[in-house]
């Protein structure tokens, strides 16, 4: 009994005595520096509770808009790249977050971006199918200038082949630019829409006796 009271007495001489307060006092002031370094960390890498308005980058080039973004402490990522021959090659068509918008300093910024060269694709098997099917085919996979060719043909609206701009038909499998000029043969058994030189000679003859025996 004499022990534990001897013990109890030792306990709270300790916790009383100069020496613990110092030591608590020390060990606060350890936590406390600590947390004050780390929140002063956290504020100037998040730049907590400031804010600055998004600059508008659609329409610059890269060399043109990281100086910008690099100026107000903001990073960036070019997520996609798309062609646009609407804009120049290379200069960034979209932007996230918008221009105007409130961001905060270190926020990251993604951009997308014109592509230098039009993408390539691969000339689809059109042979066969209806005039109509065969221009949507070829819309589908990318091409974007096509004109129709019109020849006269034992079927009506039926697609024949595709041409190049130099004439050349196009194989199914080529790859070609989504830019290339296409020509997209289709044929018409309508004689009224071609001179007597685009016609077949035996359809030529042919109409000329009925044309003869109609006259007699």
């Amino acid at each position: 009994m004499k022990n534990i009271k001897k013990k109890t007495n030792g306990f709270w001489a300790f916790i009383t005595s100069k020496m613990c307060w110092v030591n608590v006092g020390v060990f606060v002031g350890v936590v406390l520096i600590v947390f004050l370094a780390l929140k002063i960390y956290l504020n100037s890498y998040t730049h907590h509770g400031d804010e600055l308005e998004m600059p508008g980058l659609v329409g610059l080039t890269m060399d043109q808009a990281v100086p910008i973004l690099e100026e107000r402490g903001l990073r960036f990522e070019v997520i996609d790249s798309v062609y646009n021959e609407l804009q120049n090659r290379g200069e960034i068509i979209a932007q996230s977050p918008i221009a105007g918008s409130k961001v905060k300093g270190g926020r990251k910024v993604y951009l997308t971006k014109s592509t230098v060269n039009a993408p390539m694709v691969s000339m689809p098997q059109i042979a066969g199918m209806s005039g109509r099917r065969a221009k949507a085919e070829l819309t589908s996979v990318g091409f974007e200038n096509i004109v129709d060719e019109y020849v006269f043909g034992k079927y009506d609206n039926l697609a024949l082949c595709t041409l190049n701009d130099g004439g050349d038909t196009i194989v199914s499998g080529t790859r070609l630019p989504i830019t290339s000029k296409i020509k997209l043969v289709i044929s018409k058994n309508d004689t009224t829409l071609f001179d007597s030189e685009q016609l077949p000679e035996e359809k030529i003859f042919q109409e000329e006796v009925v044309e003869e025996e109609h006259f007699f």
